[in-house]
């Protein structure tokens, strides 16, 4: 469809710009400009797009003071919810329906107080991970950094609650560190556990604290993948599998061979937990 729509703007005068991509809120794929007029397209491969996506697309509404024409090209007509958002919010569709290739165009029909007294998109709620790792690792800078990016991303859909002890114990006595901890565990939706070669009592308190407070299922484990790390956290590990075996639970267990490998499997966890909890509310995630 991408090269049909050039073909329809060249004839009406647009050529394709990139000048203006990286102004809008939401990027298109595509803008065209023909002197004062400006056109975007977005395109989908699905019949479908996350509201959010709809709202962030329709806020750029100028660039240079010139008006944004926008679009969003689905490859059939989308369900009247999103196709009356669309509207609402000024902004066009295109899909193919019935083999012939449909152009809806932006309408202002809506009045702004029509949008005020609409009930809020959906919003992902807080979900909090307790971070559990030795403190100097890269691992657990690495953490701080891909969840940091995800919440730009996606608007603080995930916030850490790491303890850096280092800090915490010159303002701390250990007994309400421990309680700190304990209540972070508690508070938080997810635990997030970092395992290497290094052993560290603290981290194994805070496991062994999460196997009882949390459900398995929200517990994840990034186990470096060799013989010393196996060998440093081989009797939590036996706890783990016996823990299997007596009441077939069991948490996300992940190997990792670097730093690199690492970052790639947390991404992945991250954004499948985002999806899971969009899904459990009945909203769309992509």
């Amino acid at each position: 469809m991408e090269s049909i729509i050039i073909d329809k703007q060249k004839k009406k005068g647009f050529f394709v710009t990139e000048e203006y991509s990286a102004i809008f809120r939401l990027r298109p794929d595509l803008v065209f400009q023909n002197g004062n007029e400006i056109k975007s397209f977005l395109f989908r491969k699905t019949n479908t797009i996350p509201e959010d996506f709809i709202e962030r697309y329709s806020e750029t509404t100028t660039i240079a003071d010139k008006e944004i024409e926008k679009y969003i090209v689905f490859p059939k007509k989308p369900v009247k919810a999103l196709f009356d958002l669309c509207v609402k919010l000024n902004i066009g569709l295109v899909y193919m329906s019935k083999g012939k290739f449909t152009t809806e165009k932006p309408s202002n029909k809506y009045s702004s107080v029509e949008l005020i007294a609409e009930p809020e998109p959906y919003r992902m709620p807080e979900t909090h991970v307790f971070l559990s790792s030795d403190q100097e690792i890269q691992e657990r800078k690495s953490s701080k950094k891909i969840i940091e990016q995800i919440n730009i991303r996606y608007k603080k859909a995930i916030y850490p609650f790491a303890v850096e002890i280092d800090k915490m114990t010159n303002v701390m006595s250990p007994e309400d560190l421990k309680r700190e901890i304990l209540e972070g565990i508690k508070k938080c939706e997810f635990f997030l556990g970092i395992l290497n070669e290094t052993p560290s009592p603290a981290v194994e308190w805070e496991i062994y604290r999460a196997l009882e407070e949390k459900t398995f299922e929200n517990i994840v484990l990034f186990v470096k993948a060799n013989v010393a790390t196996n060998k440093t956290w081989e009797q939590l590990i036996k706890h783990i599998k016996l823990r299997y075996v007596m009441d077939r639970k069991t948490v996300w267990y992940i190997p990792y061979d670097d730093n690199l490998d690492f970052e790639e499997g947390l991404r992945y966890k991250i954004m499948n937990l985002i999806s899971e909890i969009h899904k459990k509310n009945g909203a769309t995630f992509l």
